[in-house]
């Protein structure tokens, strides 16, 4: 599996609370080496058989000072809490989903109470930054999508970091690619035509999904050059009014 394109989710924690549970069908509780951050040795891996009140406490732990000790024992305490969803099926549709201390500490320290940023990778090549309805791994992450409703969501198509600077809480926010959810807290803040002019459009729940049609696989139709630079002019305007009126964290 490769490890690209990488998407970053910001969540609203309690609605990520809420729905996870849900997300229970898809879990794959037998991968633990997936994701992108598979190398770091001092992760934790979540599964479905913890209690919501689990989560809450290492999400907490995550984002704050780190005392006290989350766990008991010699081993240092994990700086990435990850869990795994899918068909077991497909190895293609597998999503893994990290939650890194790092990106935490890019949120205001008050947002820290009620976001918590994810970073997800599933299969695909890198600088593609767009997820096809017919990707195996689309029915999870709208189901994803659907049941935790998140404040914002794009595919990046690479991975950025902390260290270098390249990633910051505004590409976290606001970035628009095509491939992009834009959550319920946003939307109120757009004006009405604010997705007049993209390609496709599905309403998930409070938010909308904003992507570019393709072709079945099997099809022999194409996606025209003038329907993708559309789509991406519509994003750059997006982008734009995001910044400007899309509420401050």
């Amino acid at each position: 599996m490769g490890v690209y394109p990488i998407m970053y989710i910001l969540f609203d924690t309690g609605r990520l609370l809420d729905g996870i549970q849900d997300l229970r069908p898809y879990e794959l509780p037998h991968h633990t080496e997936g994701g992108y951050t598979w190398h770091v040795f001092h992760r934790r891996h979540y599964t479905f058989t913890d209690s919501a009140d689990d989560f809450r406490q290492a999400l907490a732990w995550m984002r704050g000072d780190r005392q006290p000790p989350l766990y008991d024992g010699a081993e240092p305490e994990p700086n990435v809490f990850y869990f795994t969803l899918g068909d077991p099926r497909d190895d293609d549709s597998r999503v893994d989903f990290e939650f890194l201390d790092d990106h935490q500490m890019l949120l205001p320290v008050d947002a820290r109470k009620r976001h918590v940023v994810a970073q997800i990778s599933f299969n695909g090549s890198k600088n593609e930054c767009f997820l096809s309805p017919f990707h195996p791994a689309w029915p999870i992450v709208r189901a994803v999508l659907a049941v935790t409703q998140p404040v914002h969501a794009h595919v990046t198509g690479d991975v950025f970091c902390t260290e270098d600077a390249s990633l910051d809480l505004e590409r976290i926010a606001l970035g628009v690619k095509a491939s992009t959810f834009i959550g319920p807290e946003q939307l109120a803040h757009l004006p009405d035509d604010a997705f007049a002019h993209f390609a496709f459009v599905e309403r998930i729940g409070g938010g909308m999904w904003l992507t570019i049609p393709v072709p079945h696989p099997q099809g022999s139709q194409t996606v025209g050059a003038a329907l993708c630079d559309r789509h991406r002019e519509a994003g750059r305007v997006l982008a734009q009014q995001l910044s400007d009126a899309a509420p401050t964290l």
